[in-house]
């Protein structure tokens, strides 16, 4: 059992909070976050990628301390979003981001 108080275990969350933020990095919070395996989400898509793509969306995933899986759908959603997207613009925000994800490889 480890003998960290509840202060010691919030204070190292704030630094590790702190650091990300003083680092330009993305500290996602996840206290509003519903795990939803089971629920409504029953579609599975896979997605062909090459090295560098998926490279990349793990740099991104690993800079907002999320899984890829989900970065990839948070990407998705964003894309998706606007109610008066043609399928043609969607697949434009798609390829920006992925551009965007290329991109944050090479730098």
């Amino acid at each position: 059992m480890s003998n960290q108080t509840i202060a010691d275990i919030i204070a190292k969350e704030a630094a590790t909070v702190e650091e990300a933020e003083a680092a330009g990095v993305m500290y996602r919070d996840l206290s509003e976050v519903t795990i939803t395996r089971g629920s409504a989400r029953t579609r599975t898509l896979q997605v062909r990628m090459n090295d560098d793509e998926y490279a990349a969306l793990e740099a991104l995933a690993n800079k907002q301390h999320i899984p890829a899986s989900t970065a990839a759908r948070d990407i998705l959603r964003e894309a998706t979003r606007q109610p008066q997207a043609t399928p043609t613009e969607a697949i434009e925000r798609i390829e920006s981001a992925l551009k965007t994800l290329r991109g944050s490889l090479a730098a």
